[in-house]
């Protein structure tokens, strides 16, 4: 009948017919290392090699590794014995990690793990490099642009695991921290090291020689070697403010520049208590200088002779307005 079958040990384990090799169930085909399997026309049966059982099997082995993975566009890796986590390609974009349980509280999370045994000052937790390696002018253009790390503060103890997250931008150089996170929660922006000042946000452009900051005042500090400032800008017809609140009011002090007037001015308890208008006049307790029907206390620029000017709303006070130059008090009323 034209084929040829092959029992060894009383066991049948090839059959050879015409245009066919049959390797029976129960045979294992084993292909010494050196011997090579061309494939020069159609081979079936391969499309998938599924393991005996659920985590049955592995991919490759620790001493014999396979080199590369070949997906489709929208090819998903599941992982799981329920597949609760895939990994997506998403065609010309990049990759979705996502979790498919439905239940509340389940989000997505990677984690960043490093194998040291020994954490000490400094040590590198974890890192998210940005890069554009490819870039066809080289030099700087293809060093590590941006970066995201955790950085331990001191040594590792049952009692203390203390790091920071550093926040890394380059300019014409690798990149290196421009913003830090600490584990006490101060955020520091500027020169290294960021963050050693204060109990929240710290901008340092430079180190002043200072080592402290104010325990009063050290919400927010702005650190630098030379002249440092602080700028706030607001529209032509706006205004710029600085408030004072506590559990009552949430602005009961204020220092404000109103730019529609050009009049810079202070209030304490809720009220406007004393202001520098546009022509350099001093004004306390008044919108303009004090008259017959203007209470207040106003200093009045007048170049070389100056003017002091009170009033009162009664009419039995001693004086009303009292007038002075640099010689002294000169008229009253």
């Amino acid at each position: 009948d034209d084929t040829i079958k092959v029992y060894i040990a009383g066991a049948h384990d090839l059959t050879i017919s015409a245009n066919a090799i049959n390797v029976l169930s129960g045979t294992t085909l084993t292909i010494d290392s050196g011997a090579t399997i061309t494939n020069s026309g159609t081979a079936n049966g391969f499309s998938s090699a599924d393991p005996s059982s659920a985590d049955g099997d592995s991919l490759g082995t620790a001493s014999a590794e396979w080199s590369d993975l070949y997906l489709a566009d929208g090819g998903i890796i599941y992982l799981g014995n329920d597949q609760d986590v895939k990994l997506t390609h998403n065609a010309d974009k990049g990759l979705i990690i996502k979790h498919s349980a439905t239940a509340d509280d389940k989000p997505v999370i990677l984690t960043l793990q490093t194998g040291e045994t020994d954490i000490a000052q400094d040590d590198v937790l974890g890192k998210i490099e940005f890069q554009a390696p490819d870039e066809g002018t080289g030099t700087d253009a293809v060093l590590v642009a941006a970066a995201i790390q955790a950085t331990s503060e001191g040594d590792f103890s049952s009692s203390s695991n203390a790091t920071k997250l550093e926040f890394m931008t380059g300019s014409s150089e690798a990149a290196t921290t421009q913003m830090s996170i600490s584990s006490g929660g101060i955020v520091g922006i500027g020169a290294v090291p960021t963050g050693d000042l204060g109990v929240g946000l710290h901008i340092k452009t430079a180190d002043s020689g200072q080592g402290t900051a104010g325990g009063n005042a050290d919400e927010l500090v702005i650190e630098g070697s030379g002249d440092v400032g602080l700028s706030i800008l607001s529209g032509n017809s706006s205004t710029g403010c600085i408030f004072f609140g506590d559990d009552g009011a949430s602005d009961i002090g204020q220092i404000r520049y109103d730019h529609d007037d050009n009049d810079l001015i202070f209030r304490a308890n809720n009220g406007d208590r004393g202001r520098f208008d546009s022509n350099g006049d001093f004004l306390v307790s008044c919108s303009s200088l004090p008259s017959a029907s203007v209470k207040g206390f106003g200093i009045d620029n007048k170049g070389s002779i100056g003017m002091i000017v009170t009033a009162t709303n009664t009419t039995s006070a001693d004086s009303h307005y009292q007038t002075f130059n640099p010689n002294g008090q000169v008229g009253s009323i």
